[in-house]
């Protein structure tokens, strides 16, 4: 497991247990793609970063909601 495959783990077992919501995720994307441009280069390839994992957690997330959801609606 890579320490981005990390990340994502991590972020999306704070969702399961309760300790993040995926609107609070998705709202951590929206100010840090608005702070990038006031950041110095060093911190903004970081931001960057967190960012991108971020993103990947909610894609990962759309994409298994249709399984829960269907069983949810049967």
């Amino acid at each position: 497991m890579t320490e981005r495959e990390r990340k994502i783990a991590v972020l999306l077992t704070s969702i399961a247990q309760g300790l993040l919501t995926v609107s609070q995720l998705r709202r951590r994307i929206a100010d840090g793609k608005a702070a990038l441009p006031r950041l110095a280069p060093a911190q903004r390839a970081r931001t960057q970063e967190a960012i991108s994992t971020d993103e990947e957690a909610v894609e990962r997330i759309e994409r298994e909601k249709v399984k829960y959801d269907r069983l949810k609606n049967n």
